[in-house]
């Protein structure tokens, strides 16, 4: 039974000698990324806006966009990952949960590419059978149909 000094109160937490100890690996990695960035900031490691964090990851591109003209494989692959990280930071400091934000982007492109299949049956045509120009064009009205 609690005393009249501790109702009330949380349990405080141990102190943990690193900001990263007991963050699960298991985790999806965008998630992880995620509570990685809400860690540190604990200890000052932040931008104080997202538009800051937003400065990084078109840095992020940059580099990306550097390592592509050069074929630097394992640059590309480095970059992407920073670049996902970054947008993670982002998506923290502006209240959004990255890992819910991109399955519902996903979900919205699949519904938007079945009115593209949709639109291609009416005109008698199959994926793959027509030209990316006109799967573009079936991809806008898709959009003005389902934002």
């Amino acid at each position: 039974m609690k005393d009249a000094k501790t109702a009330g109160k949380r349990p405080q937490r141990k102190k943990r000698p690193s900001p990263f100890d007991g963050l699960a690996k298991s985790l999806p990695s965008l998630l992880r990324a995620f509570r990685i960035g809400l860690r540190v900031s604990r200890y000052g490691f932040d931008w104080s806006k997202p538009l800051e964090a937003l400065q990084k990851v078109k840095e992020e591109i940059l580099e990306l966009e550097k390592a592509l003209k050069a074929k630097r494989e394992k640059e590309i692959f480095d970059e992407i990952g920073d670049l996902f990280f970054s947008l993670s930071n982002v998506s923290r400091l502006l209240g959004v949960n990255p890992e819910i934000a991109l399955r519902e982007a996903n979900e919205k492109f699949i519904r938007r590419f079945e009115l593209v299949e949709k639109g291609l049956k009416e005109r008698g045509k199959k994926l793959g059978e027509v030209s990316l120009k006109e799967m573009d064009e079936l991809w806008e009205k898709a959009k003005k149909e389902r934002p």
